[in-house]
């Protein structure tokens, strides 16, 4: 009843790993862009989920409704971050590291 909560609490920490741990930044845009863009990244990331939620429902409720749909929309989180920014105006790139 409530599982969608799962892949809507792991999006952000998942999220700041990967645009910040990566070394992704968003590239153009002004500050309300970029913040629509993260938007519609969670949009997008929860869509994929439930619709993999739906077709992987029938493996089980616990491994294919909740743990194998969170694991393959967490995977797919970079395609879904440069749709979501993309659909705004923002392109994600990588930042030079630090030496």
């Amino acid at each position: 009843m409530l599982e969608w909560l799962i892949p809507m609490c792991a999006f952000f920490p998942f999220a700041a790993l990967y645009l910040g741990g990566l070394r992704i930044e968003p590239g153009g845009g002004r500050g309300l862009q970029q913040v629509l863009g993260l938007l519609l990244t969670f949009v997008t990331y929860m869509v994929v989920w439930r619709v993999l939620h739906a077709v992987l429902g029938g493996l089980g409720p616990i491994l294919g409704g909740l743990v194998l749909t969170t694991v393959v929309t967490t995977l797919l989180l970079p395609l879904e971050a440069r749709l979501g920014y993309l659909a705004v105006g923002v392109k994600l790139k990588r930042t030079q590291t630090a030496h």
